[in-house]
């Protein structure tokens, strides 16, 4: 496939496989010889249209800073791809390739951290929910709302940096014109838009900051979602887009619960109180008022705040958790499961550095 690059006016041949195929476009590696110099993927979409065409040009002519110390934070879009001929239809974009990062997921989850990333205790786990923190309000500063936060488009280093990927799908005004975010995944979609079509409607930053509460318990608390739970009333157990509908927090402290923790999910206690108490503005308080859900930089300052309360298990160096916790959780959690989520490996002293949120 051998396509034009708009702006610089070159041309690149992308070969027959890609690295990567989803739902919308797939994923190829540009030729080093092609890419002058830089290394760069390109995004073909499978169905092209003139919408992401112009949302494209939109971007380009408000690019955000996507690079800190070397370190990519957001695959940017580049440049248009264009097909060679006389209708030069718009089909795609180079970016940057983001080196040595793995899909979030793989940190979290622990069978998977196991395999991947065996070195992230619950240091590196604070770190990168404290970056993600930084980076979702640094972009909503800018106006963008991302609309799609979910596992699969947020990578993570070994050192806890964040690259956010799929930036063309967010929502945000240019070019006198709104390009709406067209898609998104229910379970990390908050109850007031939940069950709409995503392009028929406008996202808002507090709507992002539903998806980010999501992405931030699972990253410290086992991979869990903070609607699972066991359905302890009549009838079939409801899904968790149905219980984020409802509203059915297992870890609301009032009322008659319908869903109660999962016994092998940590308790909410192993959460320091102040990432606790945001979990519940976000999940209790906020279900009825959006507003309330707590931004990027708050999540940030109190990110960083649990960060300088930790303390190491004695019986293990990978068991690492809040000092005002009196017995490791992850022992409990241990000898409550038989599976230990942080094996004991050689523990590294620095987690990565920061990234501002500023």
């Amino acid at each position: 496939m051998r396509l034009q690059l708009e702006r610089s006016g070159g041309t690149i041949d992308l070969g027959s496989l890609p690295l990567a195929r989803g739902g919308e476009a797939a994923i190829y590696a540009v030729p080093s010889s092609q890419a002058g110099g830089r290394t760069l993927v390109a995004k073909i979409y499978h169905q092209p249209d003139a919408v992401k065409a112009r949302k494209l040009t939109a971007m380009l002519d408000h690019q955000l800073a996507a690079e800190e110390n070397g370190h990519h934070w957001l695959a940017w879009p580049l440049e248009r791809l264009l097909k060679i001929g006389a209708k030069r239809v718009c089909v795609g974009y180079v970016m940057p390739m983001v080196n040595g990062a793995r899909p979030i997921h793989e940190c979290y989850n622990p069978g998977l951290r196991r395999k991947y990333t065996p070195h992230f205790n619950y240091k590196y786990l604070l770190r990168t929910a404290k970056n993600l923190a930084g980076i979702v309000h640094r972009i909503h500063r800018h106006g963008y709302v991302i609309g799609d936060l979910n596992e699969g488009n947020i990578l993570a280093t070994p050192t806890a940096m964040i690259t956010l990927v799929d930036c063309d799908s967010w929502q945000f005004s240019g070019h006198g014109e709104v390009f709406r975010c067209r898609v998104g995944r229910p379970e990390y979609t908050p109850p007031e838009i939940q069950g709409l079509s995503y392009g028929q409607s406008d996202r808002r930053a507090e709507q992002d900051l539903f998806g980010l509460a999501v992405m931030v318990w699972r990253l410290l608390m086992c991979g869990t979602h903070p609607f699972d739970g066991k359905f302890v009333a009549h009838g079939d157990p409801p899904s968790v887009a149905q219980r984020i509908r409802s509203g059915l927090f297992p870890y609301a402290p009032n009322g008659r619960r319908l869903v109660v923790p999962s016994a092998l999910a940590p308790p909410l206690r192993t959460l320091d109180n102040g990432i606790r108490n945001l979990m519940l503005r976000c999940f209790v308080d906020g279900h009825q008022n959006p507003k309330l859900r707590p931004d990027g930089e708050t999540w940030f300052h109190i990110i960083r705040a649990a960060e300088r309360r930790l303390k190491i298990c004695r019986r293990n160096p990978q068991h690492v958790f809040d000092a005002g916790l009196g017995v490791c959780p992850w022992c409990k959690l241990t000898e409550r499961s038989g599976c230990d989520p942080f094996r004991a490996q050689p523990i590294c002293r620095t987690a990565g550095r920061s990234v501002s949120c500023r």
